[in-house]
């Protein structure tokens, strides 16, 4: 296991392993099939951030691809609790995945299965990371996913993809775009503020993830006075953004300051960017956020 340290404990069906211990049957439908969903929760300082919300969209996600869990919020919580707790690791992020089981190959499933439940912690260095003061370049990719955006699934091919074409110019991250029009990032919520110092980002639905971060930073501008769009933004109104940043539960809240090698301003972080980074940053180190709700059912989307 190149670069992957043994010392990990992982959550693997009701079990806490070391993670060279943890082992998933090859027939199981996440591996053939990408059959499986997953949630990622940044925490700092060994204190979740916006627990709730995550775990929302994680339930969401279950109940859009039909697979049933028999694990509550008390269950689900513990679980995140005793991965951090079991892992030395101060700052990271909790990984969950949920597969619909095991069974013989086959695209259509049979109604006996178990799912597969698997927790891992990653560390990140997420608040004290180099990168949200420089900011990064980004590279523009075409947007080769399938239509249902809003459910976080295993399938991932052509995030894997569009980040490697950006990782093979210098580029920190993948802007994906589809006839036009700016959808995300490949792993990020875009944001723009244009020359009136308005935020834009793109409106929740299929074509996008429902953010967990990006709904916490609109909170957090609405907070601060800053007006909010959330309407489409074409690629040519990217470019001529005054402003543009990235959000996400691994990212925070980072400035772009190169796109395709063209300057995002004078290549240097804004003021709008560093106000709401600087205010999620705060957000995150306050305490543990897990019991600070979100409005709203998790941005779920018909």
């Amino acid at each position: 296991m190149s670069g992957i340290s043994s010392a990990r404990i992982a959550y693997l069906d009701g079990r806490y392993l070391p993670i060279e211990e943890a082992r998933i049957p090859i027939f199981d439908r996440g591996y053939n099939l990408g059959d499986g969903i997953y949630e990622v929760t940044a925490f700092v300082g060994r204190r979740m951030v916006d627990f709730d919300a995550h775990l929302s969209r994680l339930r969401s996600s279950l109940e859009h691809i039909n697979i049933k869990v028999d694990l509550d919020f008390a269950d689900w919580q513990a679980i995140h609790h005793r991965l951090i707790d079991a892992n030395t690791i101060e700052t990271g992020t909790v990984y969950i995945q949920v597969t619909r089981g095991v069974m013989e190959r086959d695209f259509v499933p049979t109604k006996d299965l178990s799912p597969t439940i698997l927790g891992i912690v990653q560390p990140k260095p997420l608040d004290s990371d180099p990168r949200l003061d420089s900011g990064i370049s980004a590279a523009l990719v075409e947007d080769l996913r399938w239509k249902r955006r809003d459910i976080k699934s295993t399938s991932l091919l052509a995030q894997v993809l569009a980040k490697s074409r950006a990782h093979a110019v210098g580029a920190g991250e993948a802007i994906l775009h589809e006839g036009g029009i700016v959808t995300e990032g490949g792993s990020t919520t875009v944001f723009g503020v244009d020359r009136d110092g308005v935020v834009w980002t793109h409106p929740l639905g299929p074509t996008i993830l429902p953010g967990i971060t990006r709904k916490r930073v609109i909170a957090l501008a609405e907070e601060l006075g800053l007006p909010v769009t959330e309407e489409p933004i074409t690629v040519s109104a990217l470019r001529q953004m005054s402003e543009v940043f990235l959000t996400g539960a691994t990212f925070f809240v980072i400035p772009v300051v190169e796109i395709d090698t063209q300057p995002v301003a004078d290549r240097k972080p804004g003021a709008v960017t560093l106000r709401l980074q600087k205010a999620y940053r705060d957000y995150a180190r306050s305490g543990d956020t897990a019991t600070n709700v979100l409005t709203g059912d998790c941005e779920r989307t018909p």
